[in-house]
């Protein structure tokens, strides 16, 4: 994953349409392109991005030839054989039907390939009319393909191999082969709910029944389901809450109990963590919240949450990226390399700073840090991290700003809040020195923010990788 530190923007074109597209993320930038023809450069600049497209446009750059390809289809039941362009027409020729297909660039090869599959068919035809052959295929046990389609929560039981095949190209899936059509079923419907693969084994033989309860906040509109699949449109496309229940007169209790009672939404908007959620309960809100920075709203109805949620979401980001410039300092702290805690100090770039401090510069590792060695808290090694930072601004005043991914050593221990009476001489006597300074630098008008640990640039990179992943998950 590219993180746009650097203001890189990706420019999509497509041509069958004249449309365009300007994003400063790969994953969206990836999420507009798959399966549809275009041309996607990378820029520094937005202006130099619009001047490509531009060029696109009024044809002064010459567009790639695109091979036309021909798919040659041949359904075995109907025993005939087509030539198709289109590949979503290709899509709904086979589908649910046992059939052969491949690919070519010209409408000649696809034609003789149909002409020998229909010669070997007959041979085929001819030989299973023995007896031997019927026997044979009889005698062969049936099985059955369980698809669950992870992009449109899609479920599918096949039975032909050819068919799971051409249903599972370029898919991202979940498929797992069974002897009878119930375990297939049993799997699918765990596997819709937990979203992941479940190992068959594992799945009780005697599954109860569930009864989906579907109420719709906004228009007070609800129905009851046995079927997941159902839910997931439901919820989606309406923005609907659910509620799964063994017994259906619970699932009827349960929605009376919404359409009879106010039900106020609170959603949550998780600083650290950058999720988000909507709860109904003061209580689950309560414990949910404890010890977690959040940002917390009342709503009447789901849309009106989910939109402030989205809107949050965006916004936190835009914001945490425009401490990312030249008046600003950050800090952080890591152990991953095995020396001990590691300090490090940098500026917007990520560069490090600390050797600004003559008393330390003589001190610093091989990559311009400052080790602590072996320390019983990391919110020392944190704290540490904040110290040298205003000690740099105060020797430097191009910086009006420090920024570091810890909200304890940020809001609690910097100002002397919320410390333990367990904490060592050492700590206190940096909790005060730094208390100190933080006052002299905010009556300068100096600021100390919170940045999240996946776009800090004084962030070691020892668990980067692990958050940028978290968010990803969190946003799929």
């Amino acid at each position: 994953m590219e993180e746009n530190t650097l203001e890189i923007y990706y420019a999509i074109f497509f041509p069958l349409t004249k449309e365009y597209l300007i994003v400063d993320n790969y994953i969206e930038a990836d999420s507009h392109r798959k399966g549809v023809y275009n041309l996607t450069e990378k820029f520094e600049t937005k202006e130099k991005a619009l001047e490509w497209i531009e060029k696109l446009k009024n044809g002064e750059i010459k567009l790639p030839e695109k091979k036309k390809i021909y798919y040659a289809v041949y359904l075995k039941k109907e025993k005939e054989g087509i030539i198709l362009t289109d590949p979503q027409e290709v899509t709904k020729t086979i589908y649910k039907k046992t059939s052969f297909c491949k690919k070519f660039f010209s409408e000649e090869e696809g034609l003789e390939w149909l002409e020998n599959i229909k010669k070997d068919r007959l041979v085929i035809v001819n030989e299973s009319k023995s007896s031997s052959s019927v026997n044979n295929i009889s005698a062969k046990p049936k099985k059955y393909y369980a698809i669950f389609f992870k992009d449109t929560k899609e479920k599918k039981i096949l039975t032909a191999p050819e068919e799971v095949n051409s249903m599972l190209y370029k898919s991202s899936y979940l498929c797992r082969k069974f002897v009878t059509e119930e375990e297939a079923k049993r799997w699918l419907e765990i596997v819709a709910e937990k979203e992941k693969d479940i190992n068959p084994k594992k799945i009780p033989k005697e599954l109860k029944k569930k009864h989906y309860a579907v109420y719709f906040p906004e228009n007070r509109e609800s129905f009851i389901t046995d079927f997941f699949e159902k839910v997931n449109i439901a919820i989606n496309d309406e923005k609907g809450v659910f509620k799964g229940f063994i017994n259906e007169k619970d699932a009827f209790e349960w929605l009376e109990q919404c359409k009879t009672e106010r039900r106020i939404c609170y959603a949550i908007f998780l600083v650290e963590e950058l999720k988000s959620l909507i709860v109904f309960d003061l209580e689950i809100q309560k414990n949910f919240t404890k010890d977690r920075a959040n940002i917390t709203r009342i709503f009447d109805t789901v849309n009106e949450a989910d939109r402030w949620l989205r809107n949050m979401e965006q916004n936190y980001i835009i914001d945490m990226k425009n401490l990312l410039k030249e008046d600003t300092i950050f800090f952080d702290v890591g152990t991953g390399r095995g020396i001990g805690a590691e300090v490090c100090v940098s500026d917007y770039m990520g560069n490090p700073i600390i050797e600004k401090l003559s008393e330390y510069k003589n001190s610093l590792n091989g990559y311009g840090n400052y080790n602590l060695g072996k320390i019983n808290n990391i919110m020392y090694g944190e704290l540490f991290g904040l110290y040298l930072a205003l000690l740099i601004s105060k020797e430097n005043n191009k910086y009006k700003k420090i920024a570091g991914d810890n909200l304890g050593v940020i809001n609690n221990w910097s100002k002397r809040e919320k410390i333990s009476s367990k904490i060592s001489f050492e700590e206190k006597e940096l909790i005060d020195k730094v208390v100190l300074l933080r006052k002299e630098f905010e009556e300068n008008g100096g600021e100390i923010l919170y940045i999240n640990g996946s776009i800090n640039p004084a962030d070691l990179g020892f668990h980067k990788r692990k958050k940028v992943n978290k968010k990803m998950e969190n946003n799929n």
